[in-house]
């Protein structure tokens, strides 16, 4: 019936299908649970490192897209933005941005007037509604993540011919936010997926191959990264159904005020459970790739609740 009236499992060419909802949900789970065991460095105001760079420093760069004299860039991508989450003893919560420092003096992210700003999160930076007159010196309090989740239909192709950039606070390297930072986690399905039925009602599953391939330019840190993931057989990921919630972030990769966290969706909105049946682990010798890691997947969808009662 459903060859005749319509299409399973989706109301309009703007919802993300039951591949990419998957596959997000398990981008999620990496990011939250490596978080969550505590792989993010926590930079203050004025902090230095050994060759005496301030790394809190966000320094002013042309970007491609706002042009000069409104991006101040951090060394720094992938700051975290996720509160509420429990972590090892010993490990201290992260810091979300609130703001920035223009010569020691704090602005937050309320400011009105000459100094209104947005934080772009994702890409460690701040973005000025208008050119500041700024003399001195910007900076900020944040946390960033060590490994980074990124969509392969954006960084696949970069990722292998090795436009990548290595931040850790050398010299006055400045991260470009259209680069690639290291260690890197990208997830991707292989060979597409299957439907089966699967109990009544119109209830079917879906079963997929799904590839996690860790680059790092850090051998160790990089295996130790995969041999985590590598090591998830039979775990469950409780997933959450993106269309319909408030989308994370605004145009400018600011925090939307009506997201109310991922943690949070995923106890009180659950969409289908993912079971990971099987991982396999195939390490490599590449210069900046250390492996991959092959989840066997299973998930159950209700189609017919998708289709009438979304």
């Amino acid at each position: 019936m459903n060859g005749t009236f319509g299409f399973f499992g989706t109301q309009n060419i703007g919802y993300e299908s039951n591949m990419e909802l998957i596959l997000n949900n398990v981008r999620n789970w990496i990011d939250i649970n490596f978080q969550k065991l505590g792989y993010f460095d926590t930079i203050t105001s004025g902090e230095i490192n050994y060759d005496e760079v301030d790394l809190s420093k966000l320094s002013l760069i042309n970007d491609e897209v706002y042009g000069s004299g409104v991006v101040y860039q951090s060394k720094f991508k992938n700051w975290v933005t996720e509160s509420g989450l429990t972590y090892p003893a010993g490990i201290s919560n992260p810091i979300i941005c609130s703001g920035i420092y223009i010569d020691n003096v704090f602005y937050n992210k309320a400011t009105t007037g000459d100094y209104s700003y947005h934080i772009d999160y994702d890409n460690g930076r701040v973005i000025f509604d208008d050119e500041p007159e700024i003399t001195g010196i910007v900076q900020a309090n944040f946390s960033r993540k060590k490994v980074e989740i990124f969509r392969p239909s954006r960084y696949s192709k970069e990722i292998y011919e090795q436009k990548y950039d290595n931040p850790q606070g050398e010299g006055e390297e400045i991260s470009n936010s259209y680069k690639i930072s290291m260690p890197l986690v990208n997830v991707t399905n292989l060979d597409g997926f299957m439907m089966k039925p699967y109990g009544l009602g119109g209830e079917k599953k879906i079963e997929a191959k799904i590839r996690i391939d860790v680059f790092s330019t850090d051998k160790i840190y990089g295996e130790r990264i995969l041999d985590i993931l590598g090591s998830q057989k039979d775990a469950k990921i409780a997933s959450i159904d993106f269309n319909n919630f408030d989308s994370k972030f605004d145009e400018y990769g600011d925090l939307n005020p009506l997201y109310s966290g991922i943690s949070h969706y995923g106890e009180s909105n659950p969409w289908r459970n993912i079971y990971i049946l099987d991982a396999k682990t195939l390490k490599t010798e590449g210069e900046i790739k250390r492996g991959s890691v092959t989840y066997f997947i299973e998930s159950n969808v209700f189609l017919w609740f998708l289709c009438i009662f979304r």
